[in-house]
C-alpha cells in the first residue's frame, strides 16, 4: 500500500490581513489564510487600501517617508494570494518579493514605529518563507532551494532576538509563528547558515521559553492571551523536535532551556495527573526526589480542585515536546510504554471534552447573535481554535504512539502519514495497550461525531467561518490517518470483534465523501486521500466488510476523475480488493474495463496499482473468458511496448522513492510473465 503524502501539518495557516473591517468583500475568506487581528482598523472613510502594481511600485512605496504609503505597500504584499500547491511559484508572493523588498521587510520588523506594521512585516516574511518551503518540499521546484540558501538568516534571527513583543499579544503571536516556520524549514539543512546563526537561533528559543514560563507563572493560562502565547511557544518546540534527533539532543544539553520548559509544564499539569516520577523528569534531573513534603501535598490537593481551569490542549502540546525528546533519545522500552500509557490518558480526555462540530455550532450561534466588530470576532475565533488544534495534535501524537508500541520501540516512531505495513512485526504489547485504553472506542466515537454532524450542516451556515470549518476537516484527516495506523498495526483476528463497528464506519466515510466536502482544493484532496486510504485498509484487513454497488461506483468515479493522484491510486486499491471477492460476470467485465483504462493514467503508480489488480484478479484461468471478452492481453502488450517505458521512464527515474521504483520494476517483470502465461493457456 502507498504512503499518503505528507502535508507539512506543522506549518501555521497563512497570514492574511484585511484593509477595512467594514468591507463586504472581507466577510468570506476563500484563501484558507488566518485573518490578522493586529492590522490597524479604520472606518470606511479612512481605510488604508493596498496598492496595485509591480514589485517596483511596492518597493518605492516601502521606501516612502509617508506611513500611509508604507502601510499600503505592506497590505498589498500581505494580501497577495498564497501559492496553491498545484501552481507555479512564479505567480505568487515569492515572485513579487525581490531581494530589496526582503531587506526592507527585515528592517521594518525591528525599526518600524507602528506595532501594526511590524506585525504586517512579520506576517509577510512568514508567508514568503512558507511559500518557498512548500515549493521545495511539496512541489520540488528547482529555484526554491536557492531562495532558502540566499535568504538573510543571520539578520532575521538577529532582529527577531532584539524585538520586544511581550506587551502586544498579536505582535507576539506573529513573532512566534514566524519562528515556527523557521523550525519547519530546519536551519541545519541550509548550507549557508553559519554557526553564529545557529547560536542566535538557540538564544531565540530560550526567549520563547521564557515568555511561555512568564505567562504560566502569571496565571493567565485560562484562555485568552496567556493560553495563545503558551500554545504558540510550545508549538515551536514541538515542531523543532518532531523527528529531529539533533534538535532533541540540543534540547537535552541546554539545561537552562529545558528547566524553563519543565517549570511551566509543571504549572500546567497538576501533580495528581502525573506519577511521582514522570519519565521526562529524568531528561532534566536524574536525581529528582520522589517524595513530597506536607506543603507539596497540600498544593496538590488545592490544584486538584482547580484542575478544571487548565486547558487540556496546553498539556497535550507540552507532552508532545516531551514525547518527541523521549522517543528520540531514550530506548528503554518499559519507561517509554509507561510514558505512552500516561500520555494517552491526557489524549483521551482531550478528545472527549468537546465535539468539534458542536463547538463550531456554538461559535456560529454566538457570532450571529452578538454585534461584534471585526477585531472582537477574530479574537473569539482565536479562542475557539485552540481546543480543536489540541485535538488535532492529540490524534497525531496517538498515531505516533501506535507506531511506537506496535514496533516494540525498535526505531523512532513514524508520523501518522507513514503507514505500517508488516503485521508480523507487531509487538506482543500492542493489542494489550489498545484494549486496555479502549483506543478503538475513542476513535470510533470521535470520527462518528465529526462525520455525522457535518452531514446535517448546510454550506451557507459555514461560509463565514471557513477557516474554522477547514480546521475541523484537517482534524478529521488526522483522525482518519490515526485510525488507519491502528487498523494496519492490528491483526485480522484482533480486528474481528470490531467488524460491525467498522462496517458502520465504512458506510459513514463513503456517505461523508458524497456530502459536504470543503471547497478548498488542498483540504478536499487531503480528506479524500485519507478517506480512500482507510477504506482500502479496511477492505484489505476485513474480508467480511460489505460494499454496496453505489459505494463501488463512488470508488470507480474517484479512480477515474479525481485530480489527486493519491486518491486515484487509493481508489484503484479499493477496486482491487472488491475484485478479489465474488462478483458476477458482468461486474468482473466492468471492473476489467475500468482497470485497463487506468493504465493510461498520467501517474505511473496509479498504472502500477491497476496492473497489480489485473494480475491478482484475472490471473486465475476461471476468468479467461472475461480476459478474452475485453481483449486484455492485446491491450497489455500495447501498453508494455508503447506506454510503460516511454511514458513513465522519466517519472520513474526522477520522481519516485526507492519503494515505488521497486514496485514499478516488479510490475514490469510480472507484466511480461502474465502475458506469456495467458498466451500459453488461452490458445
Amino acid at each position: 500500500m502507498p504512503k499518503s503524502r505528507p502535508k507539512s501539518q506543522n506549518l501555521p495557516q497563512k497570514f492574511n490581513p484585511i484593509a477595512s473591517s467594514s468591507s463586504s468583500s472581507n466577510k468570506k475568506n476563500t484563501t484558507n489564510k488566518t485573518q490578522n487581528n493586529s492590522a490597524r482598523r479604520h472606518g470606511e472613510d479612512d481605510a488604508v487600501q493596498p496598492i496595485s502594481g509591480s514589485s517596483e511600485s511596492i518597493l518605492n512605496a516601502l521606501k516612502s517617508p509617508t506611513q500611509t504609503l508604507r502601510e499600503s505597500a505592506l497590505l498589498s504584499l500581505a494580501n497577495t494570494p498564497s501559492m496553491p500547491l498545484e501552481s507555479s511559484a512564479s505567480a505568487a508572493l515569492v515572485a513579487l518579493i525581490t531581494p530589496e523588498i526582503r531587506q526592507l521587510l527585515l528592517e521594518m520588523i525591528l525599526f518600524e514605529d507602528e506595532t501594526d506594521m511590524k506585525s504586517l512585516s512579520l506576517g509577510i516574511l512568514r508567508n514568503y518563507l512558507q511559500d518557498v518551503y512548500e515549493a521545495e518540499h511539496l512541489l520540488q521546484q528547482d529555484n526554491s532551494a536557492s531562495l532558502l540558501e540566499s535568504f538573510e538568516w543571520n539578520k532575521l534571527l538577529d532582529h527577531l532576538s532584539k524585538m520586544d513583543c511581550t506587551k502586544n499579544e498579536p505582535l507576539c503571536i506573529e513573532w512566534m509563528r514566524l519562528i515556527r516556520v523557521i523550525c519547519c524549514i530546519d536551519l541545519h539543512t541550509i548550507k549557508s547558515v553559519n554557526e553564529t546563526s545557529h547560536q542566535k537561533f538557540n538564544a531565540l528559543l530560550e526567549k520563547v521559553a521564557s515568555i511561555a514560563m512568564n505567562e504560566a507563572h502569571r496565571g493567565t493560562v485560562i484562555g485568552g492571551a496567556g493560553a495563545s502565547h503558551i500554545w504558540e511557544s510550545i508549538y515551536i518546540f514541538f515542531v523543532w523536535t518532531d523527528q529531529n534527533a539533533d534538535a532533541c539532543r540540543v534540547m537535552q544539553s541546554n539545561v537552562k532551556l529545558v528547566q524553563q520548559l519543565q517549570s511551566f509544564i509543571k504549572d500546567l499539569m497538576p501533580p495528581q495527573r502525573m506519577s511521582k516520577r514522570m519519565v521526562f523528569e529524568k531528561i532534566v534531573d536524574e536525581n529528582a526526589e520522589e517524595t513530597m513534603d506536607d506543603e507539596q501535598q497540600q498544593n496538590e490537593k488545592q490544584q486538584k480542585t482547580e484542575d478544571k481551569n487548565y486547558p487540556s490542549y496546553l498539556r497535550i502540546i507540552s507532552l508532545g515536546v516531551l514525547y518527541n525528546i523521549h522517543s528520540a533519545l531514550d530506548k528503554n522500552q518499559t519507561e517509554t510504554l509507561a510514558f505512552i500509557s500516561q500520555t494517552f490518558d491526557h489524549i483521551a480526555l482531550t478528545l472527549s471534552q468537546l465535539s468539534p462540530a458542536q463547538h463550531l455550532d456554538d461559535l456560529v450561534q454566538f457570532l450571529s447573535k452578538e454585534h461584534l466588530n471585526h477585531t472582537e470576532a477574530e479574537a473569539i475565533k482565536e479562542d475557539w481554535r485552540l481546543p480543536i488544534e489540541g485535538q488535532k495534535l492529540s490524534l497525531e501524537l496517538l498515531a505516533n504512539m501506535i507506531s511506537a508500541v506496535a514496533y516494540d520501540i525498535q526505531s523512532p516512531p513514524v508520523s501518522y502519514h507513514k503507514q505500517i505495513q508488516d503485521e508480523s512485526s507487531v509487538s506482543s504489547h500492542f493489542y494489550n495497550f489498545v484494549s486496555q485504553k479502549h483506543i478503538f472506542t475513542h476513535l470510533f466515537a470521535y470520527l462518528s461525531s465529526i462525520m455525522q454532524s457535518y452531514a446535517q450542516r448546510t454550506q451557507d451556515k459555514l461560509d463565514f467561518v471557513t477557516d474554522q470549518s477547514n480546521l475541523i476537516h484537517e482534524t478529521l484527516v488526522s483522525a482518519l490517518g490515526c485510525m488507519n495506523n491502528l487498523i494496519l498495526a492490528t491483526s485480522q483476528q484482533q480486528l474481528k470483534p470490531h467488524e460491525s463497528t467498522f462496517q458502520s464506519l465504512f458506510s459513514g466515510i463513503c456517505a461523508y465523501m458524497k456530502g459536504n466536502l470543503p471547497t478548498e482544493t488542498i483540504i478536499k484532496s487531503a480528506l479524500l486521500e485519507a478517506a480512500t486510504l482507510i477504506l482500502w485498509s479496511m477492505l484489505r484487513k476485513m474480508d467480511e466488510l460489505d460494499m454496496s454497488n453505489e459505494e463501488a461506483t463512488l470508488a470507480s468515479s474517484l479512480a477515474t476523475f479525481e485530480e489527486s493522484a493519491v486518491v486515484r491510486r487509493n481508489s484503484v486499491g479499493i477496486l482491487h480488493e472488491i475484485g478479489c471477492r465474488d462478483l458476477t460476470v458482468e461486474q468482473n467485465q466492468t471492473l476489467a474495463e475500468v482497470l485497463l483504462a487506468k493504465l493510461s493514467d498520467k501517474d505511473v503508480m496509479v498504472a502500477v496499482e491497476s496492473l497489480n489488480a489485473l494480475f491478482e484478479i484475472f490471473g486465475d484461468d476461471m476468468f479467461n473468458a472475461t480476459v478474452k471478452k475485453v481483449n486484455m492481453i492485446a491491450r497489455l502488450e500495447i501498453f508494455a511496448k508503447q506506454v510503460f517505458a516511454q511514458k513513465y521512464g522519466k517519472q520513474v527515474q526522477s520522481e519516485l522513492d526507492n519503494d515505488d521504483k521497486e514496485m514499478v520494476q516488479e510490475a514490469q517483470e510480472n507484466l511480461t510473465g502474465f502475458i506469456a502465461y495467458k498466451r500459453q493457456h488461452m490458445k
